[in-house]
């Protein structure tokens, strides 16, 4: 199997290819290691640079923000949120979120730290369609008992909270949205740590070409007062996740095709010795 893991990787990476592929092994959630992540290229992040990056607008934009070097910093303004109907009734649609348009599948993440004060207050990631199609993760306060590390799908116009205890008080997370057909897969990590913590599998009712808005995003629904400081922002439409259900047969399938589309573009002739 190693010839045809270097044969493929000589593939893309030849003069003659345009892009690269990159094998290695995925360590999302509780994935053992024949989990495989297939990269088409490396995760871009986006330049932040002392300037809200290129392409990125405000929904919701907040009283008070900052932008220093590399950091982006919100200050949510009181009564900011997001929630459709579910269990307490009411519709918040005002949370602040600096996003920029992305459609088919794609990656998301983010680094953010802050130290809330308030009842829910949160910052993360979000992916936005309308007020009634949205998914979001983050942390929320919860004061005198552990915080909620969790995520919140909302589908036709209701929302579904899944939530699971966090102890510290201080967040200072990575957090991962993969958005393949219409499935989402919500990930995170403490920073500095390697094996990200699957949080949830869901899914929109939606069609496979919608246009989203994805980016980060920060709340106060009780009273204002806390920062969120996010010092990265990673968007990436080329990877393509291969979890253990892709069995060796079938990578070995890409393999092999991936080599016939490949001599059909190039002489062998033109292929530097492999082994």
């Amino acid at each position: 199997m190693d010839i045809f893991f270097r044969f493929a990787s000589y593939l893309f990476n030849c003069s003659h290819s345009s892009f690269r592929l990159y094998l290695g092994i995925a360590e999302f959630g509780v994935a053992s290691p024949d989990s495989f992540l297939v990269a088409l290229s490396h995760m871009p992040r986006i330049p932040i640079q002392g300037a809200i990056p290129q392409d990125f607008s405000w929904f919701c934009e907040p009283s008070n923000y900052r932008v220093e070097q590399d950091k982006i910093i919100i200050c949510p303004d009181s009564g900011s949120d997001f929630w459709q109907r579910t269990h307490y009734g009411f519709r918040n649609n005002n949370g602040h979120c600096l996003w920029t348009k992305r459609s088919g599948d794609f990656i998301l993440q983010t680094h953010v730290k802050y130290e809330p004060k308030h009842r829910f207050d949160q910052a993360g990631l979000i992916v936005y369609f309308t007020e009634d199609f949205w998914v979001k993760c983050s942390v929320e306060h919860e004061p005198d008992a552990p915080f909620n590390l969790g995520s919140v799908v909302t589908n036709l116009g209701y929302s579904d909270w899944a939530t699971q205890p966090f102890s510290k008080q201080i967040v200072d997370m990575e957090f991962m949205i993969k958005h393949v057909k219409q499935d989402f897969e919500i990930y995170c990590r403490e920073y500095g740590t390697d094996r990200w913590q699957q949080l949830r599998i869901s899914r929109l009712e939606l069609p496979l070409d919608t246009v989203f808005q994805v980016g980060i995003y920060a709340c106060s629904p009780q009273e204002g007062g806390f920062e969120a400081v996010f010092d990265s922002i990673i968007i990436d439409n080329s990877i393509l996740c291969i979890n253990k259900h892709l069995y060796v047969s079938e990578l070995r399938s890409i393999t092999i095709l991936t080599l016939v589309s490949f001599l059909r573009l190039s002489h062998y002739s033109h292929l530097d010795p492999l082994f």
